[in-house]
């Protein structure tokens, strides 16, 4: 149990990192920063009881590249959203193969912080089932 929580805390890539690394994004993007406000806060799954848990990720791994699905959720002064975002390791480390923010109240917009499915990845390294509807 010592090895997996070591591993997830100093691992360059792991869900928390990504994790951290998107945050850092969408609090530096303008337009999130105007729809939601100031003082952006992110954070993982509700319960029932209204506790937040860890952040929802699908680890998978195509022609032997680790990559990440994570969903979270941002909250500022006026709205939320949910973020959705795939990275995947590469010969550099790694790097975001989408990452968009979703506002949960009208108006119902889609905000593409980056979007490198085709330029990094090519469409030879996509991963099963990565259709992601986006709406411009």
């Amino acid at each position: 149990m010592i090895y997996t929580v070591c591993k997830e805390l100093l691992s360059s890539f792991s869900p928390q990192t990504v994790y951290g690394a998107a945050l850092e994004k969408c609090n530096a993007h303008p337009r999130v920063v105007d729809f939601l406000g100031d003082s952006i806060k992110g954070y993982g799954e509700e319960s029932h009881r209204g506790r937040r848990q860890h952040v929802s990720h699908m680890g998978y791994e195509v022609e032997g590249c680790k990559g990440y699905r994570i969903k979270f959720h941002l909250k500022g002064q006026r709205r939320t959203a949910t973020v959705n975002l795939d990275a995947r390791q590469t010969a550099n480390g790694w790097d975001f193969r989408y990452l968009y923010v979703q506002l949960n109240s009208y108006p119902y917009e889609v905000i593409v912080i980056e979007d490198n499915r085709e330029t990094v990845f090519g469409s030879s390294g996509e991963a099963p089932d990565s259709s992601v509807p986006l709406r411009s």
